[in-house]
């Protein structure tokens, strides 16, 4: 039976788990009780450090988290800008059903790096991760970074819409987003310009 670590053990070479738990504005903002009931999730903590945090760590030196697993009392302060369904910062928590609140297991983390673009951490990672998902937001944004049990090695580039309000996710695959450029148009599609939406 695994057994739910404490939360300054570390899942890796540089982080522990609290790290992941207790990281990003509105958890610093509200401090919700955002501990992980699952041993599962403590497991895919390990894994999401050992296949992603690690390796861009020792490539790249400190890396910023600002959003890490997400349980329910955490998700609800900020619902409309994420989908617990969908982006496995849930991991392996149940909702009040008992049920997963992401199928598809695994966990995930948003992070950057001081004075890397987050194009080159993201190609970086395309190039030598095994991720599940990539959720690319722009140059100066944090990027989402998956791992599960069945890694599908997709790229999501997140476009503003015209009124630059919302985002919409557009697949790309592998090829085309390891040739990108901070200038290519589908980057420039992620940053909100100025005067958009205003």
């Amino acid at each position: 039976m695994m057994v739910v670590p404490s939360l300054d053990t570390k899942c890796g070479k540089y982080f522990r788990f609290r790290d992941l738990i207790e990281c990003g504005e509105t958890y610093r903002a509200v401090q919700p009780d955002n501990t992980p009931k699952a041993p599962e999730t403590y497991e895919a903590l390990r894994d999401l450090t050992r296949v992603i945090l690690d390796p861009t760590s020792d490539q790249f030196g400190n890396l910023e988290l600002s959003y890490g697993v997400s349980c329910p009392a955490l998700y609800r302060k900020i619902r409309e800008r994420i989908s617990p369904p969908l982006d496995q910062h849930s991991a392996h928590e149940l909702n009040s059903k008992g049920q997963l609140i992401c199928s598809r297991g695994g966990a995930a983390v948003d992070f950057s790096c001081p004075g890397i673009c987050s194009l080159q951490l993201a190609q970086w990672i395309v190039k030598n991760c095994d991720f599940d998902r990539v959720y690319f937001y722009g140059v100066n944004r944090p990027i989402h970074v998956s791992v599960g049990p069945e890694p599908s090695g997709q790229i999501i580039l997140m476009w503003y819409s015209k009124d630059a309000f919302r985002r919409i996710p557009r697949k790309i695959s592998i090829e085309k987003f390891l040739v990108l450029s901070r200038q290519d148009d589908l980057v420039m599609s992620c940053v909100r310009q100025l005067g958009q939406g205003t």
